[in-house]
């Protein structure tokens, strides 16, 4: 479709049209209205070379300054962010922004536009806490201005995004619930920019460790996606990715894999191969596969994704992360203990610098550790990583949170069952009450725990499960 579009519409880009200023705002006019359908289809490359001969048009009749100019730049370098090439999209927004100071242009819509475009790509980089301080200066420059209201509705979004990845998830919640109820008073349920911030929510949800709800959410949000622009669109294919991942962490294994192989081929037909979508499909597919013990076949999808990460030069450094992530534990599931380890231990790092060391995904890439650590027969060190984790745990998501508890196990199952045995017996039975109120009863942690009381001759009490049944 893009290169049919492309094909058709760029042949009337070489026809000489110098003095036509009317044919020529109306030619820069439909051209622009192409390249915004391009866009709203995932299509940003396509998207992108419009602009620009759009903006080459533009400049035959307006001065350099022109609003409209300086919007369809910004434009642009959203769509350049979109294929993550990022030190081009950077530097087309702080070009658009000293052109907009130079016209003396205040707060005009498209500069605030721009300025939000640049905080995305600031976020898009892992700069967190940059990030929020300019989207808080964008609600400040928007508030009270009626005309900007879709802006500052979309950066309260945005903002919620952000605070959820800077683990601030009981600030992000009351931020993203506030904006649902005046997005649903103002635009209705079932506004797309509503169905957005309730996509944002269950994001939320699942991270302070309400998934069934989060499910129950992004559901509706996917189901929504696929009636309104269908199930190529990009809304779409986020939404299934959404859907899988909150599957998996429920432990509906099965069904989390064959939702993720439907869309992991509308995805590659769509957007191609090494497209971020694509990539991101593949790497929750090798959880997958993993976690259903096919060890090798998880190994080859993790390998997979990550080398098209490696391909791009201009990457988003935090799906990198992520791929890396999913590459040891794929090692790890294939007994290539020493190389998971070092593997992790890198990617612990960089989550360390992005995130903070106390962060939600810094700890569970440290509990990830643990794990391969306990793996190699390394007990000491994998028991004080576990309670070093259990620890700050409680004190971000509470002690109930199916992360804490699933923690918690792990360094029970280190502690002897002798001498500890008190310690031991609370921890487990409380595991076995709390995990199945998060987690379906399929998740795999239930049999283990029942595995664990059964082989430390602890008894079930009244409340807890016996998964293994």
């Amino acid at each position: 479709m893009e290169e049919n579009i492309l094909e058709f519409v760029e042949p009337y880009f070489s026809t000489k049209t110098a003095g036509l200023t009317k044919d020529i705002s109306r030619a820069a006019d439909n051209v622009d209205r192409i390249s915004n359908f391009l866009y709203k289809c995932g299509k940003y490359a396509g998207s992108e070379r419009l602009l620009q001969h759009a903006i080459n048009w533009e400049c035959l009749i307006l001065h350099a300054y022109d609003p409209v100019i300086l919007e369809t730049k910004s434009r642009k370098g959203n769509s350049l962010r979109l294929q993550t090439r990022y030190q081009e999209a950077e530097s087309v927004f702080v070009e658009v922004e000293k052109e907009y100071a130079a016209g003396d242009y205040g707060n005009d819509k498209g500069r605030v536009w721009n300025l939000l475009y640049l905080t995305r790509l600031t976020r898009d980089q892992g700069r967190f806490e940059e990030a929020e301080n300019h989207l808080r200066d964008i609600l400040v420059r928007t508030e009270c201005v009626p005309e900007r209201r879709g802006i500052y509705l979309e950066t309260k979004n945005d903002l919620a995004w952000t605070l959820m990845k800077r683990s601030k998830l009981l600030e992000a919640e009351h931020v993203i619930c506030d904006l649902i109820a005046v997005s649903t008073a103002e635009l209705g349920h079932d506004h797309p920019d509503t169905k957005a911030s309730m996509a944002c929510l269950a994001t939320v949800l699942s991270k302070l460790g309400q998934v069934r709800d989060s499910l129950n959410l992004y559901l509706e949000c996917y189901a929504f996606a696929t009636r309104t622009w269908g199930s190529s669109s990009p809304e779409s294919i986020n939404g299934g990715i959404n859907v899988g991942y909150c599957l998996r962490a429920l432990g509906r294994i099965k069904e989390a894999g064959e939702l993720l192989r439907e869309i992991s081929g509308t995805a590659k037909r769509v957007f191609g191969p090494d497209h971020r979508y694509t990539v991101v499909i593949i790497g929750n597919l090798a959880t997958c596969l993993l976690e259903q013990k096919q060890k090798y076949e998880g190994l080859e999808a993790a390998k997979r994704a990550l080398s098209i990460q490696e391909k791009n030069p201009d990457l988003n450094k935090l799906d990198l992360i992520w791929s890396q992530e999913v590459q040891a534990l794929a090692l790890k599931a294939n007994d290539q203990l020493q190389e998971a380890e070092v593997l992790l231990c890198k990617v612990l790092g960089r989550c360390d610098e992005i995130y903070g060391k106390t962060s939600h995904c810094t700890l569970e890439v440290t509990h990830n550790l643990g794990c391969i650590l306990r793996d190699q027969n390394r007990n000491e060190e994998a028991k004080g990583l576990f309670k070093t984790v259990w620890g700050y745990q409680r004190d971000l998501l509470g002690e109930d949170h199916y992360r804490t508890l699933k923690t918690a196990f792990e360094y029970a199952l280190l502690l002897d069952p002798i001498t500890q045995r008190r310690e031991v017996t609370t921890i487990l039975r409380t595991a076995a009450q709390g995990l199945p109120k998060a987690l379906d009863p399929l998740h795999p942690i239930h049999k283990r725990i029942a595995e664990a009381m059964k082989a430390r001759n602890i008894e079930l009490i009244a409340g807890d499960r016996d998964e293994s049944d």
